[in-house]
C-alpha cells in the first residue's frame, strides 16, 4: 500500500512540475501575446473617428508575480487583435489617439499594424 502511495505521489508531483514548467515557459519564451490570458476587464478607449476600440484587461499572475495589462484592439468590422502587453502594469494611466497612432502609458504604437510586447518591444503585426 505504501509503495502505491509513493508511486502516486511521484506521478502527481511530476505532473505538477510539468504544469508549472509549461506556464513559466509560456510566460518567458512564447512570443505570441495571444497566449496571454485576459482576466479582469479594466476599461476601453475609442479612437476619435470611432474606427477602433481598445479594451484593456488585467492579468493576475498570482502571489509570485505582478499584474500584467493586455490591450485588445477591435476595428469597426469586428476583427480583434491583441496589440498591447505590458508587465508589470497595474493600470492604464493614459491613452492618446492620433490619426495613425495610439500612445498607451507612453508607448507609441501604429494603429492596427504594430504590436507592443514588453519582452520584444514594438514589432509589425502579422
Amino acid at each position: 500500500m505504501i509503495k502505491k502511495l509513493k508511486i502516486l505521489g511521484i506521478i502527481l508531483g511530476t505532473c505538477l512540475a510539468l504544469y508549472v514548467a509549461w506556464y513559466v515557459y509560456r510566460f518567458i519564451f512564447v512570443e505570441d501575446i495571444s497566449m496571454v490570458p485576459k482576466e479582469e476587464y479594466i476599461s476601453k478607449s475609442i479612437s476619435p473617428d470611432k474606427a477602433y476600440t481598445i479594451r484593456f484587461y488585467r492579468a493576475n499572475g498570482g502571489a509570485t508575480v505582478d499584474f500584467a495589462m493586455l490591450g485588445i484592439m477591435e476595428n469597426k468590422d469586428g476583427e480583434k487583435r491583441r496589440m498591447y502587453w505590458e508587465y508589470p502594469c497595474r493600470e492604464i494611466k493614459e491613452v492618446k489617439w492620433t490619426k495613425d497612432t495610439v500612445t498607451i502609458n507612453g508607448t507609441k504604437i501604429k494603429v492596427w499594424s504594430q504590436v507592443y510586447d514588453f519582452r520584444e518591444g514594438i514589432y509589425e503585426a502579422e
